[in-house]
């Protein structure tokens, strides 16, 4: 009895100074239990998660990729389709371009990216219902800068081969949107143009930054689910780059295409109400190309809703051609919307060699056929590349145009649009001949 008494008195002893202990220092002890619940929702968020964990929309696109599977659809001609693009098909930008370059074919790695950008997706809030969506007024869309040398976002911006500084605007007012946030650029008569667009963009910012140090006019294509996107969509036209909208679609492969992709698996209208979110997500885009979207790009009414769209609000596309079974193109032309197809994949493998000669093949591309469009990503060995093959076109009789020059040729030599000054401004300079 006794000895039980002592306990009871030891442990009254041992609690009265804890309790005493914790009131003395209770805003050491109220830091800790935050700092390590910061703690554990950042592990949280890093730590890939299990494939079964992930969430609707990862489910509805694995459930879309089977039934393709199922009815021979998902069959395609790999070495032609970009397929061999590894880092760019998984999770690109969720690590560091230095990241990537290192062990990026190793397959296992390639899944933990698949999947810690899957769980990234789950802490989104998902694009609400259509009603809660209006038409999007085209102004919307439209860019609002500074003049570059007083935005700040620049100390001393670059020039184009022809000495222009961004940002310019397009001032026709009788111009669709995607000419009025076009970048103009002159075009030298008898040179052949290039534009190389940079796709993956928002995510990696280090590497967005880069770019942004690079001689313009580059085509930088943003993903709608990066933070900070009207800052860094900014910061690139101050550059003299011109925008693109990177809009996530579903593809072939096992590859998690990002949050709230355009899945075959969607309704049409549940398709515009995605692709309507991703309109939203910054401004001053002059057209919309696609990230992966093997399989959606091959889905003529999904891609009849998207051009439907695009053509009500004035934009342009490019096909970045991630198969060659593609009909983004034919609906382009059908629905009348301005568009430019993918020439030459830059980066299908990551070594500095390798993306040097594909900017050779480029070169060959453009003489042949008096234009080329390149597609690359922002990793070093790209980066590293571009930065020594810039400097040299102007030598070697090439001229670098935004992706805007290609597209409104195309679009004055076919009719499609009829703006004199804009066909003046884009064909005139390279061609004998201009549809006014």
């Amino acid at each position: 009895m006794a000895s039980r008494r002592r306990g009871r008195r030891r442990q009254k002893g041992w609690t009265k100074q804890l309790r005493r202990y914790l009131i003395e220092h209770r805003f050491n002890a109220a830091e800790g239990v935050i700092g390590a619940a910061a703690l554990g929702v950042g592990l949280w968020l890093l730590w890939p998660t299990p494939d079964h964990t992930i969430g609707d929309h990862r489910r509805l696109w694995q459930e879309s990729l089977a039934a393709a599977r199922a009815t021979g659809e998902a069959d395609e001609d790999s070495a032609d389709n970009g397929l061999a693009m590894a880092v760019a098909s998984s999770a690109s930008g969720s690590v560091s371009a230095m990241g990537e370059l290192v062990g990026s074919n190793d397959l296992p790695r390639r899944r933990i990216q698949a999947r810690r950008l899957a769980k990234v997706a789950d802490t989104m809030p998902a694009i609400g219902p259509m009603e809660d969506l209006s038409d999007l007024p085209a102004d919307e869309l439209m860019v609002f800068l500074p003049d570059a040398l007083d935005s700040g976002e620049i100390e001393d911006p670059p020039t184009t081969l022809a000495g222009l500084t961004a940002p310019r605007r397009f001032d026709d007012p009788g111009a669709p949107t995607w000419l009025r946030n076009a970048v103009p650029a002159v075009w030298p008569k008898g040179r052949p143009g290039i534009a190389v667009v940079i796709d993956d963009l928002g995510l990696n910012r280090k590497g967005t930054a880069a770019l942004n140090r690079l001689q313009a006019p580059l085509t930088l294509a943003f993903l709608p689910y990066a933070g900070a996107l009207e800052r860094q969509a900014r910061a690139g036209r101050a550059a003299g780059h011109e925008l693109m909208l990177h809009v996530p679609m579903e593809p072939t492969t096992e590859d998690f295409p990002g949050p709230n992709a355009l899945l075959a698996s969607l309704t049409p209208d549940e398709t515009l109400t995605r692709f309507r979110g991703h309109l939203r997500s910054f401004r001053g885009f002059a057209a919309v190309n696609n990230h992966m979207g093997s399989r959606l790009t091959t889905d003529r009414t999904r891609m009849a809703v998207v051009m439907a769209e695009l053509r009500q609000h004035g934009l342009a596309f490019v096909d970045s051609r991630t198969t060659s079974t593609s009909i983004a193109a034919d609906e382009a032309r059908r629905h009348g919307v301005p568009y430019a197809v993918r020439d030459v994949f830059l980066d299908n493998e990551l070594g500095l060699d390798y993306v040097l000669r594909q900017l050779r093949e480029v070169e060959q591309v453009a003489r042949r056929n008096g234009s080329a469009i390149a597609i690359g990503h922002p990793h070093d060995a790209t980066l590293e590349a571009l930065r020594r093959w810039l400097p040299t076109l102007e030598q070697k009789g090439l001229a670098l145009v935004p992706v805007s020059a290609l597209i409104a040729r195309k679009a004055c030599e076919s009719g499609l649009i009829a703006i004199s000054t804009a066909c003046g401004l884009y064909v005139a300079a390279a061609h004998d001949t201009t549809t006014q």
